[in-house]
């Protein structure tokens, strides 16, 4: 026999405005994630106030960010113009590495010294840049 499943009572009476469905589909195809009760407007609130990371600006006011979702201890990615979600941008080892690096200082402790990095175009392609000592 299962357990029955109780819905939240915040979602009582509530609804997804047409203009957010394609955010959710998004979500949950990419993610696995329908999100809880409250948890899209901790996103805008995070996005607004700022405490979003801001991990890559995009063409005109779009932008995308990235958050950890406490109801399941994911991060996603959105792309979004101001508050306005576009989609659920799919996760990728690119965005990944360029959040990590974000807010990072650029020294990076080597044994007892501090080594600064640079980055430099040696002749290759995007991808073969090399952090060099300086």
């Amino acid at each position: 026999m299962q357990a029955e499943v109780e819905l939240d009572p915040r979602w009582h009476g509530a609804a997804i405005p047409e203009e957010h469905w394609h955010f959710h589909r998004q979500l949950l195809a990419r993610y696995g994630i329908v999100l809880a009760a409250g948890e899209f407007s901790l996103i805008r609130r995070a996005i607004k106030d700022g405490t979003a990371q801001l991990v890559e600006r995009r063409k005109g006011r779009q932008a995308i960010y990235s958050i950890r979702l406490p109801s399941v201890q994911e991060r996603i990615y959105i792309l979004a113009r101001g508050l306005q979600f576009i989609t659920a941008w799919p996760p990728e080892k690119r965005l990944n590495a360029k959040r990590r690096s974000l807010g990072r200082p650029q020294t990076e402790a080597v044994g007892t010294s501090q080594i600064e990095t640079a980055t430099v175009d040696d002749g290759r392609s995007d991808d073969g840049k090399k952090a060099i000592p300086c």
